[in-house]
């Protein structure tokens, strides 16, 4: 009986141990428009419901975001990703255009979503030149999928490529491509809490 018991546990809970991605975050951008270009974005990652429920058992333990810990969550993994380049790739014509952190990462609570929220800033880009944003952890053990967000003057939209992953074949990558034209500005989001 016993060993009916441990096979059929293992039958139902080994595959979902096993299972990748462990995570799935909903990225949105917003650029960053500076004297007629495109200087930088804001970006909202927004954690899938399951993992959100775990990290805010330890986040907000009475129900409310408990600021001290969210400080030290957001410290803690902006140190893991800033070593990966917070698994960001940006394609212009092209070629990877190099970026820099310009608002460390910040967390915050949306509903019983928890949200990690950073900007980027790189060399100006002309107005009306696609900018590919890929969000892709090689390992899968997070996932993205691409929320493109309507920003003024600049249009974006959710492209899928294919990349080989460590150990997990080859998968469907989420990314956005964002050109913005001349209209109006768009300035970077409050920095959260």
């Amino acid at each position: 009986m016993q060993t009916w018991l441990l096979a059929t546990l293992l039958a139902v809970w080994l595959p979902a141990a096993l299972a990748h991605p462990h995570v799935i975050f909903h990225f949105a951008l917003q650029p960053v428009l500076r004297d007629g270009t495109l200087a930088g974005l804001h970006i909202e990652w927004t954690m899938d419901e399951a993992a959100s429920a775990i990290a805010l058992r330890l986040l907000a333990p009475n129900g409310a975001l408990d600021t001290e810990r969210a400080a030290r969550f957001a410290a803690g993994n902006a140190a893991l990703l800033a070593r990966r380049n917070y698994l960001l790739t940006l394609l212009h014509g092209g070629r990877a255009l190099p970026f820099e952190i310009a608002r460390p990462l910040a967390v915050t609570q949306r509903e019983a979503r928890l949200v990690l929220t950073f900007e980027i800033a790189f060399a100006p880009l002309p107005l009306g030149e696609a900018l590919r944003v890929r969000l892709f952890d090689e390992t899968w053990y997070v996932a993205f999928a691409a929320a493109p967000t309507p920003a003024a003057s600049c249009t974006q939209r959710a492209v899928e490529e294919r990349l080989p992953t460590q150990g997990w074949g080859n998968q469907t990558v989420a990314a956005i491509e964002i050109t913005c034209s001349g209209g109006g500005v768009v300035a970077p989001v409050a920095a959260a809490g």
